[in-house]
């Protein structure tokens, strides 16, 4: 019974400290707060939201009241959602530093409690541990990558690929992914492509649910690998295979439908697309692309400053020729040219 019990606070906590960056609202803190810590007396639901503790505040108690020794896994989760939460208030920096702890904290779980079966000569780690570790180093890695520590993403992608053994098709062809855009950012674009076949190859065997929308995310790798090698059509050609994946995974009559389902990926998708019609010099065609991509960029929960602000600055950098972009005010009061590009004062 003991033992049944504390296998199952991790799977909670985990679970609870998620939904609690996709449901921010005072209600859910409340009721989060009444199952997870500990109180004298029972909760009494109010009206006044102000009496409420946010979310980041929870979070805190959270880690405060966490044993990283005795429930590492616990407390990595909260780590990690900490971290997600601060990624979306704009704090990169701190959130970084969280992004390390859950996965030191993941990896310490997974190496006090392994659930293993002996496979022929060898043995096989399985089980919840892994799984969150391996979760623990992909956010790791994206958190280098955002950081611009390419080198150190790199590092932490090329030992995860080391461990794939138990994972699922889908948490393998993510640490391919996230290799693979660690290997294109270091400037190495074909290793980048040899990975994301090996990922593609993968999520084209599974039935798993979450397949296509990994799927999505290996193609928009792709198609910015090709991008990196000049090769305008090849990524233009792996961005339609992506859009329809989108539409039939949503089942969605209209791409604007699908767009609207699935606001998270169909940003990139927009965005890369935006990519690929600037360097093709179709500057409208660009502009309507990256205006697109704020807007559906503007209602993924949490958000995603980065994202934004690369969507923003692409906008800034388009070539200021022919039909001047019409988000810039065409005053030389607001807007300079330098090097045929407009710049936002």
């Amino acid at each position: 019974m003991l033992l049944a019990q504390a296998t199952a606070l991790p799977i909670a906590v985990i679970g609870l400290s998620t939904l609690l960056l996709l449901l921010d609202g005072p209600w859910f803190a409340l009721w989060l707060q009444s199952a997870l810590l500990p109180m004298k007396e029972p909760v009494i639901l109010v009206q006044d939201s102000e009496e409420l503790e946010g979310p980041e505040n929870l979070l805190l108690r959270m880690l405060v009241h966490t044993d990283e020794i005795s429930d590492p896994a616990a407390s990595g989760a909260v780590h990690a959602a900490y971290a997600r939460l601060l990624d979306s208030t704009g704090r990169p920096d701190a959130a970084l530093n969280h992004y390390k702890r859950a996965r030191e904290l993941a990896a310490t779980a997974t190496t006090n409690a392994p659930q293993t079966m002996q496979l022929g000569d060898g043995i096989l780690q399985l089980g919840m541990e892994s799984t969150t570790f391996a979760e623990a180093r992909l956010k790791l890695v994206q958190a280098y990558l955002a950081h611009g520590l390419t080198a150190e993403a790199d590092h932490e992608a090329q030992q995860l690929l080391e461990e794939l053994v138990g994972l699922s098709p889908v948490h393998i062809a993510a640490a391919y992914r996230v290799a693979a855009q660690a290997r294109r950012e270091l400037g190495e674009p074909k290793a980048a492509l040899r990975l994301l076949r090996f990922a593609r190859w993968r999520l084209e065997r599974t039935s798993d649910p979450e397949g296509p929308d990994e799927h999505m995310l290996v193609l928009g790798e792709v198609a910015e690998a090709h991008l990196s090698l000049g090769k305008f059509q090849e990524a233009y050609t792996v961005l339609q295979d992506l859009s329809h994946i989108l539409q039939s995974s949503t089942g969605a009559s209209k791409p604007a439908e699908a767009e609207v389902a699935k606001p998270e990926i169909s940003s990139a998708l927009r965005r890369i697309l935006g990519d690929v019609a600037s360097f093709s010099g179709d500057v409208d065609q660009a502009l309507a692309h990256y205006r697109r991509a704020l807007e559906l960029e503007g209602v993924v929960r949490p958000a995603r400053p980065r994202n934004t602000s690369r969507i923003k600055k692409s906008i800034d950098l388009l070539p200021c020729t022919g039909a001047m972009c019409p988000s810039l005010v065409q005053e030389e009061s607001s807007c300079e040219v330098l090097s045929g590009t407009c710049k936002r004062r």
